[in-house]
């Protein structure tokens, strides 16, 4: 598989004094999680939310305004807990299934949110 700028995709190389912060999002079912890890796999933080569906299981629609109550806030504990900024951050990964499809779309936000922090400034 090629990779770098001949299969259309942006590269630029880490110099030694550069690190790749990934910041990862999940939340395809129960949980929402955000976590962050530098390029030597170290995780600077894992954070998670669980809905409670002890009371008659979970259910989509419950469980995407749960991940959406909680997913941005979660974003910004991680990131203050890894000691990073949001500049810091190179790479944005998320989940895209399978799951509850309704969870997903809460996932859109912290990745914009951590887009825009990161855009501006």
């Amino acid at each position: 598989m090629r990779s770098g700028p001949q299969a259309g995709y942006s590269y630029y190389p880490i110099t030694d004094s550069e690190a790749m912060i990934c910041l990862g999002i999940e939340g395809t079912a129960h949980t929402i999680g955000i976590g962050i890890v530098d390029q030597d796999c170290k995780v600077l933080a894992n954070l998670t939310k669980m809905i409670d569906g002890s009371k008659g299981g979970i259910h989509p629609r419950e469980a995407a305004n749960h991940h959406a109550e909680n997913a941005v806030p979660l974003m910004h504990e991680a990131v203050a807990k890894a000691g990073i900024d949001y500049r810091d951050i190179g790479l944005v990964a998320f989940s895209q299934g399978p799951g509850l499809g309704r969870a997903f779309g809460p996932q859109r936000r912290p990745r914009g949110r951590c887009l825009s922090h990161w855009a501006s400034t």
